[in-house]
C-alpha cells in the first residue's frame, strides 16, 4: 500500500533508500548514481526524510523480531554449554550477547510503554 509520502518520492530517491540502510553514504551514492550533495539536499526534504526513517524503523523492527525469536535458543545454548563442562568461548560469548540484547530490548520496550502512558496522562490533563 502506497502512502502519500512514497508517491512524492522520485524513482532515484526510492532506489537509494535501501542502499542507505546497508551501505555507507559514499557506497550508496555510487551504486545509486546519486551525488552526495543531491543526497544531502534530499535529506532536507520531509517526504524523503520520513520515508528513510520509516525504512530504518522497519529494518530495526525486523532485527528485533529476530533477536526475540532467538533468545530462547541462546539461553538453551548457554545452559547446555554451562552444564557440559566444555570450554567453547565463542558460543558462550554469542549466547551472552543475544541475552544482553534481549534484556536491553525488554528494558527499551518497558520504557516506551511508560513514556506512552505518561504522554496519554499528560494529554488527558490538558
Amino acid at each position: 500500500m502506497n502512502t502519500d509520502q512514497e508517491i512524492e518520492l522520485t524513482r532515484r530517491q526510492r532506489r537509494i533508500i535501501p542502499l542507505l540502510l546497508s551501505k555507507s553514504v559514499t557506497e550508496a551514492c555510487t551504486e545509486a548514481r546519486v551525488g552526495r550533495k543531491t543526497l544531502y539536499d534530499w535529506l532536507k526534504q520531509e517526504p524523503f526524510k520520513n520515508e528513510l526513517g520509516r525504512a530504518r524503523d522497519e529494518l530495526f523492527s525486523t532485527a528485533m523480531d529476530r533477536l526475540k525469536a532467538n533468545t530462547e535458543k541462546a539461553l538453551d545454548k548457554l545452559i547446555t554449554l554451562m552444564d557440559s563442562g566444555e570450554k567453547d568461548d565463542t558460543q558462550v560469548r554469542c549466547a551472552q550477547t543475544v541475552l544482553e540484547y534481549s534484556w536491553k530490548l525488554k528494558q527499551t520496550q518497558d520504557l516506551e510503554k511508560r513514556i506512552e502512558q505518561l504522554e496519554q496522562a499528560l494529554g488527558q490533563g490538558r
